[in-house]
């Protein structure tokens, strides 16, 4: 729990928010929101915390969120799985579109990259392919769960350039990382802020990013598309929700106060790794790009075959 400074404003919320992160505990995701709610709990004069529930590719947290009261004291900080589970399930026990208030987007680095190991034989997505066509569901690729956008990423590559790869889910980025070293598996998908840091310090290469430019930090990486897989674009993005109905006072207090911790040197600092925005959309703007990611998914993403229920 956060210790709070006795200056700050008032603002009708309870007095404990608690931030849900459907995902395990660890990484730059769960560094960001820590960072988050510390500003928000400056800001707030409230206690924030941050409450890991992962399970069911984000669905178990995300339950709870949108069967919490709407009164600003449970809010949910997700990734794109948010837009992308929908489209995967033939049910699920909440409503992606009613069920939730958007409030605003965090984070976007800038699309997912295609990674290998350093010392990988592999050097550029013509040869990865080559080798898959040649050696069908032998390579194989490492993603951080069935349905997450790690493995979306690579089943839309998997599918555009027609070849065919041992899928190995792990519990988290930090599980795959050795594997990926080590050779155990050939390939998997990172955010590019995230898999800048490994570029940068020799552990990693980027082979393709996805998406429909280059990464501003990473010119060298050409897009799948430059490299003819097309259908290849799912961003990388993380965002702050609260259960459906929430008033718009209580949207708008949250909101000003996600503004005034992305203005905090720490989380700025943060979020110049991991993919910060600025300014960070308004709620209603942030609303209108989450209902369009949701029918673009409805369309893309059921070709691919992935079942989940």
């Amino acid at each position: 729990m956060i210790a709070l400074p006795s200056s700050a404003r008032e603002p009708a919320l309870p007095p404990t928010i608690r931030i849900v992160v459907p995902f395990p505990a660890g990484g730059a995701l769960d560094n960001t929101v820590r960072l988050l709610a510390e500003g928000m709990a400056m800001h707030l004069n409230r206690s924030v915390i941050v409450d890991n529930k992962p399970g069911a590719s984000g669905i178990i947290g995300s339950t709870d969120v949108a069967r919490s009261r709407p009164d600003g004291s449970t809010l949910l900080y997700n990734t794109g799985a948010h837009t992308t589970t929908p489209a995967l399930h033939a049910s699920l026990p909440y409503n992606t579109k009613t069920d939730f208030t958007p409030i605003t987007l965090v984070s976007d680095s800038g699309g997912l990259m295609l990674l290998v190991a350093a010392s990988s034989k592999y050097d550029n997505l013509k040869s990865l392919i080559a080798a898959a066509k040649e050696q069908p569901e032998v390579l194989s690729y490492g993603s951080t769960g069935v349905g997450t956008t790690t493995h979306l990423v690579a089943a839309l590559f998997t599918k555009g350039s027609q070849t065919q790869f041992i899928h190995v889910p792990y519990r988290g980025m930090n599980a795959i990382l050795p594997d990926l070293k080590g050779g155990r598996i050939t390939f998997t998908i990172l955010g590019a802020a995230l898999a800048k840091q490994l570029i940068d310090t020799g552990q990693v290469r980027a082979l393709a990013i996805s998406g429909k430019q280059r990464h501003r930090d990473q010119h060298t990486v050409p897009t799948f598309a430059e490299q003819g897989v097309d259908g290849v674009d799912v961003p990388a993005w993380a965002g702050l929700f609260g259960p459906g109905h929430l008033s718009n006072e209580t949207v708008d207090t949250i909101y000003q106060a996600v503004l005034e911790a992305a203005r905090r040197p720490a989380f700025a600092d943060e979020m110049s790794r991991n993919g910060g925005i600025n300014p960070l959309p308004k709620p209603g703007d942030f609303k209108k790009y989450v209902d369009s990611e949701l029918r673009r998914y409805q369309i893309l993403l059921p070709s691919l075959g992935i079942k989940m229920d």
